[in-house]
């Protein structure tokens, strides 16, 4: 039987049907997008334009703002040296370590601005959360303290 120099194969069939199949899928993927962002569009238009500078309230004062004194507190009488690990340290990349007290506990007094803070006690070579944090959260898995500094 001899070919005709016309006649396609079956793999080419498929080969050229299969990348019919995608310019279809991709065209249909594409317009869907676009009505998408068109609808988007129409809606955002529709919304209150955002103020393009932030004007501050009477109630703002700049007392509010300023950096305050926060106390870590670490009670442990048994415990040989406590590390505090924190997100604005970078988690123990600036090494702060707690100063023992005379009855045992450890502490430290740091400069803060406002805001959220995670952090963790570092005890003897293990991590240990704080007994008096008023909220947890994860990080990387791990249980750390929330203390919000206002």
């Amino acid at each position: 039987m001899t070919r005709n120099k016309n006649s396609l194969s079956l793999s080419s069939v498929l080969c050229y049907g299969g990348l019919m199949a995608l310019c279809v899928v991709a065209l249909f993927s594409m317009l869907y997008g676009y009505g998408e962002f068109v609808q988007n569009r129409r809606i955002a238009l529709k919304e209150k334009p955002v103020e393009k500078f932030y004007k501050p309230s009477a109630s703002h004062r700049l007392d509010d703002m300023l950096p305050r004194r926060v106390r870590f507190v670490y009670e442990d009488e048994t415990a040989g040296e406590v590390f505090l690990y924190a997100d604005f340290n970078l988690w123990g990349a600036h090494e702060i370590k707690l100063e023992k007290g005379p009855r045992g506990g450890f502490s430290k007094t740091i400069v803060l601005p406002q805001g959220e803070y995670r952090y963790y006690y570092f005890v003897d070579g293990k991590p240990a959360a704080d007994a008096q944090a008023a909220r947890s959260s994860f990080y990387k898995g791990q249980e750390v303290s929330v203390k919000t500094v206002l």
